[in-house]
């Protein structure tokens, strides 16, 4: 790996649950430190609470829809490409794929507690800034 390690930055050891937020750079950070992780020899689950679009989902070597999440499914995958997105229901029209439910991405952590997972945890609708709505006293 040359030049900048994010996963370094964050000090990161490869076992971690780390949940993405904000506007704009999530996917693209949660990739590039599920490479890092991989490429440092680590295993990495990525997944996301929200959505995502079918192209973000080619940028996994590996992914499986929640209905197929078992622990031996996954670790199937891990065991092939060291790296798996674990998605929602996918739309058949637009090819975007749902979130996975709290239930399963606890499951994931107790089947795999060594490998690092990665979460998108809110979506900004590929929006660069995002802030909270203005509250009413």
């Amino acid at each position: 790996m040359n030049g900048f390690s994010l996963s370094d930055a964050l000090d990161m050891t490869g076992d971690e649950v780390v949940a993405l937020v904000g506007g704009g750079g999530k996917t693209t950070a949660m990739f590039r430190l599920a490479r890092e992780t991989v490429e440092k020899g680590g295993r990495t689950i990525t997944t996301t609470i929200t959505h995502i679009f079918a192209a973000q989902i080619g940028l996994a070597p590996a992914h499986i829809p929640a209905a197929d999440a078992t622990a031996e499914s996954v670790s199937a995958a891990l065991a092939a490409h060291r790296h798996v997105l674990v998605i929602g229901a996918t739309d058949a029209g637009t090819g975007r794929a749902g979130g996975v439910s709290l239930d399963l991405f606890r499951s994931l952590r107790a089947w795999f507690p060594a490998v690092c997972i990665l979460n998108e945890a809110d979506g900004s609708r590929m929006r660069p800034f995002k802030a909270p709505p203005a509250t009413s006293r």
